[in-house]
C-alpha cells in the first residue's frame, strides 16, 4: 500500500511517519521555555513521557455515544492494541452506553481542557464532513431533534455548546491539540478515517477541519479520495484498510461447516428510499436466497440507522408473498454477539460497511447494497464479491457471491487486509506512545509544525475577514451610491410634480389664444347704439 508523503512522494504503509520529514524554519528556537509560554508547562511534560514508568494515558474519541455497530467496533478493537495503556473513550457529547458497551462516555472537550494526554486518537468513519449540529441530530431522539431544529440558531449554538462543553464549536470528531493547551504537545492519531467529505464544506470550515489535520502526527485514512484530499493540501498521510479487518486475529471464529442463515441489514431511510414492499419481495422471490434462513440484522438504532419498526413491515410482507419463509428478526445488539453472529453465517447483504468487513474478516460470502461510500470502499479493498446492489439486481448478486469462482478469488482478501491493518495500527502505536516521538526533541518538532500551521491557518483567516471587510465596504458603498441616484430621481420627480402638467399646458394656452381672438374679432366690429359691437349679416 502507499500513501502520499509530506512532499508528494511515496511512503509505504508500515513504515515510521516520521521517516518523511519536512524541513522547519522555526525549529532551531523552539525550546522547552518556548512552548511553556505558547501553550502552558503541562505541554513540556509531553516530552517526558519516555522517561516515564506510569501507563500512557490514551484519549479515543469517536461517536462512541450512540447505537452504531461500526463505530463501537472502532472503540472495541482500537483498545486491543492499546492494552498496555490507560484508555478513555470520548464523543462530542457525552451518553450513558452501559446496554451496549458497559461503561458512559463523556464529552472530550471538558477532558482535554483539564487534563493533559500521552494521545490523542480518533478512530474510524466519515470524521471529515460531520458538523457538531449532525453529530447532535445522530446522538438523540427524534423528539430533541425536533425541538432543537426549531430553535434560532444562536440557541442551537448554546445547545450544543453546553451539551459538549466545547468552545469554539470545531470538528466534533478532529480535536485540534492547540485548541487545547494542556494537550498542545500531545501527539495526535487519526485512523481509519474518511476526510473526503470536507471538499463539500465552505471554505471557512474546510480550513478548519484541515487545520486540524495538519497538527496530526499519524493519519491513515480508508479511500482513495481521502487520500487525494489530503495530498493536494499536502498533509502526509497513509492509505490503508480499515482497523475492523484485525477482528479475525483477535477474535477467532469456527465457523459452522454448513451455515444457513442469510444475515440481512438495511437502514431505514434505504428502505423509504425503494419501498419496504419493493425490498421485501426482492427478498421473498430470490430463487437463490430460498435455502438460507433469513434474519434481520440491527447494526444500530441511532437516527438515520436500523428501525425495528421497518424491519418488521418487511417480516410482515414476506410471509405475506411466501407464509411459510422462516424469517425473523435477529435479537442481537450489542457490538461483539453482533460481530459472532456475522462469522457464524452463510451470507451477509447489507448496506452496513462494517457489516461487510466484518464479513471479509471471517470469510463469509458478502453483498452490499447501492451506496456511494460502501461502493468505494468494496472497490478498493474487497472488489471480487458483489457491491452496487440493487432490489432487482439482489437474487443474481447472491447466485455471484456464493458462486465458487467468486468465493475461491476472494479467498485471501480478509487475511491480507487483516494483516496490513495489523502493521498499520502496530505503527501508528509505536509512533504515538513510544520511541523518538516521545523524545524531548520530538515534542519541539512537534509544537514547530503545529505552530507553523496554526498561523498559516490564522494568516488565511484574517485575509478572508479582510477580505470580508473589503466585500461589506463595496457593498454599502454599491448601496449608498444607489441611495444617492434614487434621492436625485425622487428630486427630479418632484420638481417635475410641481410643474404643470402638458395637458395643463395645452389647455392654458388654448383659453389664450381664445381670449386673445375674441378681443380681435371684439376690436374689429363697429359699435351699435348701446355700444356694443354688431355683426352685420351681409348679403
Amino acid at each position: 500500500m502507499v500513501g502520499a508523503g509530506g512532499d508528494g512522494g511515496p511512503y509505504r504503509s508500515g513504515e515510521n511517519f516520521r521517516s518523511v520529514t519536512v524541513r522547519l524554519p522555526w525549529q532551531a528556537w523552539i525550546d522547552d521555555e518556548t512552548v511553556a509560554g505558547l501553550f502552558g508547562a503541562t505541554a513540556v511534560e509531553r516530552g517526558q513521557m519516555g522517561n516515564d514508568t506510569t501507563r500512557p494515558r490514551v484519549l479515543l474519541v469517536g461517536a462512541y455515544e450512540r447505537d452504531n455497530f461500526g463505530d463501537l467496533l472502532f472503540l472495541l478493537q482500537t483498545e486491543q492494541y492499546l492494552t498496555h495503556a490507560d484508555v478513555t473513550a470520548a464523543a462530542p457529547f457525552p451518553g450513558d452506553m452501559t446496554r451496549l458497551l458497559d461503561r458512559k462516555i463523556p464529552a472530550f472537550g471538558p477532558l482535554l481542557e483539564k487534563q493533559a494526554y500521552d494521545c490523542v486518537w480518533t478512530v474510524g468513519g466519515e470524521v471529515g464532513g460531520t458538523s457538531f449540529g449532525g453529530a447532535f441530530r445522530m446522538s438523540n431522539p427524534a423528539g430533541v431533534v425536533r425541538a432543537y431544529d426549531a430553535a434560532s440558531p444562536e440557541e442551537q449554538d448554546d445547545i450544543v455548546r453546553r451539551l459538549s462543553g466545547r468552545t469554539p464549536l470545531e470538528g466534533p470528531y478532529l480535536p485540534r491539540p492547540t485548541a487545547y493547551p494542556p494537550n498542545a504537545a500531545t501527539p495526535s492519531v487519526v485512523h481509519s478515517a474518511g476526510v473526503a467529505s470536507i471538499a463539500g464544506l465552505s471554505h471557512a470550515m474546510q480550513a478548519e477541519r484541515l487545520q486540524a489535520l495538519k497538527e496530526a502526527d499519524r493519519i491513515t485514512v480508508r479511500d482513495e479520495m481521502s487520500a487525494d484530499l489530503l495530498a493536494a493540501h499536502g498533509i502526509p498521510h497513509q492509505l490503508g484498510p480499515d482497523l475492523v479487518h484485525t477482528l479475525a486475529m483477535t477474535r477467532p471464529q469456527v465457523r459452522p461447516a454448513e451455515p444457513d442463515v442469510a444475515l440481512v441489514q438495511v437502514s431505514d431511510p434505504h428502505l423509504r428510499k425503494v419501498g419496504h414492499e419493493a425490498f421485501a419481495e426482492a427478498l421473498a422471490r430470490s430463487t437463490n436466497l430460498a435455502p438460507y434462513r433469513i434474519r434481520m440484522f440491527v447494526a444500530g438504532t441511532a437516527p438515520g440507522h436500523d428501525s425495528v419498526e421497518s424491519y418488521e413491515r418487511i417480516v410482515e410482507h414476506v410471509r405475506k408473498i411466501v407464509p411459510d419463509r422462516n424469517i425473523a428478526i435477529s435479537p442481537a445488539r450489542r457490538p461483539l454477539d453482533l460481530v459472532d453472529e456475522i462469522a457464524a453465517a452463510g451470507l451477509w447483504i447489507g448496506l452496513s460497511l462494517h457489516g461487510r468487513i466484518v464479513a471479509s474478516a471471517y470469510e463469509v460470502p458478502r453483498i452490499s447494497l447501492e451506496k456511494r461510500k460502501l461502493d468505494v470502499y468494496s472497490q478498493t479493498w474487497d472488489a471480487e464479491m458483489p457491491y452496487g446492489v440493487t432490489p432487482e439486481t439482489l437474487d443474481d448478486a447472491v447466485a455471484e457471491a456464493l458462486s465458487p469462482a467468486v468465493i475461491a478469488r476472494a479467498g485471501t482478501v480478509g487475511e491480507d487486509l487483516a494483516r496490513a491493518a495489523d502493521e498499520d495500527v502496530r505503527a501508528a502505536v509505536a509512533a504515538a506512545l513510544c520511541g523518538e516521538g516521545c523524545s524531548p526533541a520530538a515534542v519541539r518538532t512537534r509544537v514547530a509544525r503545529r505552530v507553523i500551521a496554526l498561523e498559516s491557518w490564522r494568516s488565511d483567516q484574517a485575509a478572508r475577514l479582510a477580505d470580508q471587510v473589503q466585500e461589506r465596504d463595496r457593498t454599502i458603498t454599491s448601496l449608498r451610491e444607489r441611495l444617492t441616484a434614487s434621492d436625485e430621481r425622487r428630486t427630479f420627480a418632484e420638481s417635475i410634480a410641481s410643474r404643470p402638467s402638458v395637458a395643463d399646458r395645452l389647455v392654458d394656452g388654448s383659453l389664450r389664444r381664445v381670449r386673445a381672438l375674441r378681443q380681435h374679432v371684439g376690436r374689429s366690429l363697429p359699435l351699435n347704439r348701446k355700444g356694443s359691437r354688431r355683426v352685420s349679416s351681409g348679403s
